[in-house]
């Protein structure tokens, strides 16, 4: 071996090492990002520098206490944890449940003739519209809250605590109805619609505020 060839046979060596040691940094690094999600029991394909379970959880009285202030006695609004499935929990936001009371429901049962009443059976849902003015109010509450927290919200209707109380003694409950509230302040009268402020998805209202600005958002409102 000559001193000239020597470096040119030991550069293939230098260069496994070197690909070798990238391959473990890209693993580790990889290995931390799907780290980061599960610790929080998300789904190891969560972003995970996206929200927490606890980073939402901590905006959940702020957001209650609000909602509880401006909503009308007659509808209950319950706020929760709202997420994706990605093979686990993902995409991250607030959730708020819009439940009617019972009383809500015993006046559109009211409202029909005695052969309409007759119809109900054990178990069946009686649809209470919720007012446009009410899920603007809902939105309006809302947005600046969750865009404070860089967070997005989902609003879906929710149903009575309580049965309605009917003649027949059959077990009723009433369930919200936001179509036709949903279509008036938003515009969207579709399922599986939507832009960038507004998604409708089987029923449930998805607002964006992540960006951290409701600016857009309240700009739409009635």
């Amino acid at each position: 071996m000559t001193a000239s060839s020597a470096p040119h046979r030991r550069r293939p060596v230098f260069t496994i090492v070197a690909a070798a040691a990238a391959a473990a940094a890209t693993a580790v690094l990889l290995s931390g990002c799907f780290f980061i999600p599960l610790a929080d029991n998300r789904s190891p394909f969560d972003d995970p520098f996206g929200p927490s379970f606890d980073d939402v959880r901590s905006h959940h009285a702020e957001l209650q206490a609000a909602l509880d202030e401006a909503v009308p006695a007659e509808w209950k609004t319950t706020v929760s944890t709202a997420s994706d499935n990605c093979e686990g929990a993902c995409n991250l936001r607030l959730g708020v449940s819009i439940d009617p009371t019972a009383a809500l429901g015993q006046e559109v049962f009211d409202a029909g003739d005695a052969a309409a009443q007759a119809e109900w059976e054990e178990g069946e849902r009686i649809r209470v519209p919720l007012p446009a003015d009410v899920l603007a109010t809902i939105v309006r509450t809302a947005a600046p809250i969750a865009a404070d927290a860089h967070l997005s919200f989902d609003l879906e209707p929710g149903w009575s605590e309580e049965p309605v109380p009917n003649p027949a003694g059959v077990e009723l409950f009433a369930v919200t109805d936001m179509a036709a509230a949903v279509a008036e302040v938003t515009g969207l009268t579709e399922d599986y619609s939507g832009d960038d402020q507004f998604r409708l998805a089987n029923g449930t209202l998805s607002v964006a505020t992540s960006s951290g600005s409701a600016d857009a958002v309240l700009a739409r409102l009635p």
